[in-house]
């Protein structure tokens, strides 16, 4: 059994979300999932949450959820401090936006510069939810098959032609979308 502790203001939000629609709480389909990490990585198999607590810690605004593990190697030692993720919802409509190609305005709106259907470069106001990752969750202001400028950002500029290229990563993973201005654009 691990014990966790989850700040009360995001089981919160994440009730108030579920209960808007936003997410669907991954206990609908199967129970919350939680993994543990480390740095030398994955420890262990998947768990499952088994009992939060219905009181609040005062002095911590903390609530203890209890994780039961299976452990046939014995990797998880009584205690060990581990790093746990657990997977409370599913937003099915998510967006995972590439952090490198969302920038900040002047007012600290996060923006990302995309290219239209018609090669042009756009910009677009973002609303971010939280970090995946490498990846902002995007709530607002992208759609399914845009295509977001990742690399050559301080070429690319509002209403300019752009010619849209798959972007692949230094380690030859699929990722998103890069733009490289088009011929005879300034």
């Amino acid at each position: 059994m691990v014990s966790m502790f989850r700040w009360l203001a995001l089981i919160l939000v994440l009730l108030l979300v579920i209960a808007g629609g936003g997410y669907v709480a991954a206990g609908n389909t199967t129970p919350p999932t939680i993994s543990i990490d480390q740095p030398t990585g994955p420890v262990g198999q998947q768990g499952t949450l088994q009992f939060q607590e219905v009181s609040v810690d005062t002095t911590t605004a903390t609530v203890t959820l209890r994780a039961q593990f299976p452990n046939p190697d014995g990797v998880l030692l009584p205690g060990m401090f581990v790093r746990a993720r657990i997977i409370e919802g599913i937003e099915p409509n998510a967006l995972l936006v590439p952090q490198r190609g969302v920038s900040r305005d002047e007012r600290g709106n996060a923006t990302a510069l995309i290219v239209d259907g018609d090669g042009v470069v756009q910009i677009r106001k973002l609303t971010v939810a939280q970090t995946v990752g490498t990846n902002w969750l995007v709530k607002h202001g992208i759609d399914p098959g845009d295509r977001v400028i990742v690399e050559g950002l301080q070429y690319a500029r509002a209403g300019q032609k752009a010619n849209a290229v798959a972007f692949v990563a230094r380690d030859d993973k699929a990722a998103p979308v890069a733009a490289t201005p088009a011929e005879g654009s300034k």
